[in-house]
């Protein structure tokens, strides 16, 4: 874009920031060049995304609308897939459009036959489509009331299914709060960072050592299979894991008949209820390690830590611990400061009372008293010679003397 004398720059009621040239022009407008968020009547094109840290939402070459991660190790699609049955009648329309848009309504439309609502669909309300950092794209509506947003859809209702969550090796579990923890025998990269994953706390030396299983029940790592076998014994689908070097683990799903997928990479992974399958995880037979049930699965190896969840009550009681210490704390400062405040306040009545005590042993005497005491002022007290001048006492009693 190069705009030259005479060029404006306006913001549409739409939202649109139009910049033109000195004939009317358009030059540049934001609504070609969205960011992570699409406004009612913006489109989206073929040529254009919304990005949001490593996630995006664009047209891949199929025609179809897609979420996609793109990290620094792997990138995979995780929107949509088969969990989902927003669209109508199952099938998917193909043409060569590419385009979607937000509606004035609160409704989401792609060529491809995509079709969502907000759930106060209608006129009236402003609204905005935003692929969120987590990775999720959600309808926003603003409450005019008080200025906040509302979610009101989202493409992804549990968020394990989003993928680069928990990163490498990592396994996200929702309940319904995210919860991120490592596979038996594996520990935290980064304690202050989930997407860098776990790692391994042991070694594959294929040929060089036998191995074993670690049976995680309702759990998977999608993508990155080294091939599908349907039809197949569990025995079967073992062997084919411990005689392939790159195997490091397997999924299997007993669904009629056996179907098994060999694993080379562990990314993605995540447990559900719903998910009828189970993870194998191959470790060296020398290993400590033992089969383990759901709930020690998901336990992160020693040296890692688990996002907090409602459940996990030793974290929950730090929530009591440190308001308690805290108030405690600020009671004994309250009590310290008045206790400070009161001594100050008795050692200031004490001086008070005092100075008032002896202020009260001095008389005032009169003008001629004085007179009469100081020879008509011709005597200056305190500048005589000790053994000339009268003592305080004599002058007192000569003062006393006088007013009798």
């Amino acid at each position: 874009m190069s705009a030259g004398e005479g060029s404006t720059a306006a913001l549409l009621e739409s939202g649109n920031l139009v910049v033109r040239d000195s004939s009317g022009t358009i030059l540049w407008e934001s609504f070609t060049s969205p960011t992570d968020t699409l406004l009612p009547a913006q489109q989206l094109t073929k040529d254009t995304r919304l990005v949001s840290g490593y996630h995006s939402l664009y047209f891949d070459n199929d025609n179809s609308l897609r979420l996609v991660y793109n990290g620094p190790e792997f990138s995979s699609i995780y929107w949509p897939n088969d969990d989902y049955t927003m669209f109508r009648d199952g099938i998917k329309v193909k043409n060569n459009s590419r385009l979607a848009v937000l509606d004035d309504k609160g409704g989401f439309f792609s060529s491809d036959a995509l079709t969502v609502q907000a759930s106060d669909f209608g006129l009236g309300i402003k609204r905005r489509l935003t692929l969120d950092y987590d990775g999720n794209l959600r309808i926003y509506s603003l409450d005019a009331s008080d200025g906040s947003w509302t979610v009101t859809w989202q493409a992804i209702v549990e968020m394990h299914y989003v993928h680069g969550m928990c990163g490498k090796n990592g396994i996200c579990e929702y309940l319904p709060e995210l919860r991120c923890s490592c596979p038996p025998g594996f520990e935290m990269v980064d304690p202050q960072n989930w997407s860098k994953g776990c790692r391994p706390t042991f070694s594959y030396n294929c040929g060089k050592e036998r191995y074993k299983f670690i049976e995680i029940p309702q759990t998977d790592f999608y993508d990155f299979d080294l091939g599908f076998n349907q039809s197949i014994s569990f025995e079967e689908c073992q062997n084919i894991c411990l005689s392939t070097c790159s195997c490091i683990a397997f999924s299997y799903r007993l669904t009629g008949t056996g179907v098994c997928y060999p694993k080379g990479l562990l990314f993605n992974g995540y447990k559900s209820p719903a998910f009828p399958g189970t993870l194998y995880l191959k470790v060296p037979y020398s290993t400590n390690l033992q089969a383990s049930s759901t709930q020690s699965a998901l336990t992160c190896s020693p040296g890692s830590q688990e996002i907090a969840t409602p459940s996990d009550h030793p974290r929950w009681l730090y929530f009591y611990i440190f308001p308690g210490v805290f108030g405690a704390l600020e009671l004994i400062f309250i009590l310290t400061a008045w206790w400070f405040l009161s001594i100050r306040n008795d050692i200031q009545n004490s001086a008070e009372g005092g100075y008032m005590m002896i202020r009260n042993q001095f008389r005032g005497f009169t003008y001629q008293e004085l007179k009469e005491a100081t020879g008509k002022f011709r005597e200056e007290l305190g500048r005589e010679e000790r053994s000339k001048r009268p003592t305080m006492h004599e002058v007192v009693k000569s003062l006393l003397d006088c007013e009798e």
